[in-house]
């Protein structure tokens, strides 16, 4: 009996006139919609954590939980980039730590936070209190470059004229063999402490 159609032991010709159709979804977020973007979950998240964001002209408002990265289920999202630059602008209210990591879990992160009197630097899942720069105050912007697990960091008061932190850190042991649970390091937000974190056009850009 011959069977009609393609020998899968060939190569299969490409279609010809074909329509080609996007895949998946942008990482960035300007957050304009009310509802959560499909990349985000909150890590370790509960029934609680639903009542602790809401959209509001622009930004995303998110509560403050925790004092830390390891209490404070922070917003993350699964990413397949080896390098990538991810960066987001924040505003402050009352007593809370705006921040942006690289997460794997609770005992594993690295980033740069904010809140009204400190800088706050994550390294290998310790949080370090550092001086505050002058010209950041309740608002300003987060970036975070991984370029295929050596992390740089960078803070602005506009957006546009950045600094770099003296520190870079190498991440390339924030994996199963090292913290087990079988996880990614992915990019993260989190908001500790209290009161409410505005974040507004988280920027996502993969890295050659």
């Amino acid at each position: 009996m011959k069977l009609s159609g393609v020998d899968p032991a060939k190569p299969i010709s490409k279609p010809f006139k074909g329509i080609s159709s996007d895949h998946g979804f942008p990482f960035s977020d300007d957050f304009s919609t009310n509802k959560m973007g499909f990349q985000w979950s909150f890590y370790q998240g509960d029934k609680n954590d639903s009542d602790r964001y809401r959209y509001e002209n622009g930004s995303l408002v998110l509560k403050g939980k925790g004092n830390s990265p390891a209490n404070t289920s922070p917003l993350w999202f699964v990413n397949g980039d080896l390098s990538y630059q991810i960066e987001v602008e924040f505003e402050l209210t009352d007593s809370v730590t705006a921040g942006m990591l690289v997460f794997y879990n609770n005992r594993s992160y690295a980033g740069l936070a904010f809140n009204d009197t400190s800088m706050i630097l994550h390294r290998y899942g310790l949080d370090r209190i550092l001086a505050k720069p002058n010209e950041v105050q309740r608002k300003g912007w987060i970036r975070l470059i991984n370029d295929r697990n050596l992390v740089s960091l960078y803070y602005s008061n506009d957006g546009k004229s950045w600094k770099r932190h003296d520190i870079r850190m190498d991440v390339s042991g924030y994996n199963h063999n090292t913290f087990y649970d079988f996880l990614s390091l992915r990019p993260a937000l989190y908001a500790s402490g209290t009161g409410v974190v505005r974040f507004k056009n988280f920027k996502y850009l993969a890295l050659p």
